[in-house]
């Protein structure tokens, strides 16, 4: 099994490489930068263990979309969303191989602050 704690950064990797966006341009793991910009961040929220298969792990994610304009920050989650919910088994980057992947709800706004709209989905995948 590829090392959990990669999971997230090799999610980063394949969003990217689908044009979602620019790892540390566009795209964040854990924060956003300090400067207010548009873009995606990913933040690792957890998990379950999987009872069934106990060389699987059940990893969670939030992914956020923020943009000054709601229709731009609802269009890039749903780009992720039609990506990432109940997709095929892939392998990521690395090694971390996703056998299963679901949206634990449709996108919905979150907040806005800042004059940005926050565009939020969670995802839980089944990795080995």
């Amino acid at each position: 099994m590829a090392d959990i704690s990669d999971w997230v950064c090799n999610l980063a990797n394949f969003l990217q490489s689908q044009g979602v966006g620019g790892l540390n341009l566009s795209m964040w793991v854990g924060t956003y930068p300090d400067d207010k910009r548009e873009g995606v961040l990913i933040i690792p929220t957890g998990g379950f263990i999987s009872l069934k298969v106990p060389s699987t792990a059940r990893p969670t994610a939030q992914i956020t979309c923020r943009s000054a304009k709601h229709c731009t920050a609802f269009d890039k989650a749903t780009q992720i969303y039609d990506l990432l919910n109940e997709g095929p088994q892939r392998v990521y980057n690395s090694g971390t191989r996703a056998l299963y992947s679901k949206a634990l709800q449709p996108p919905f706004q979150v907040s806005k602050r800042d004059n940005f709209f926050n565009i939020v989905c969670n995802y839980q995948f089944w990795l080995t």
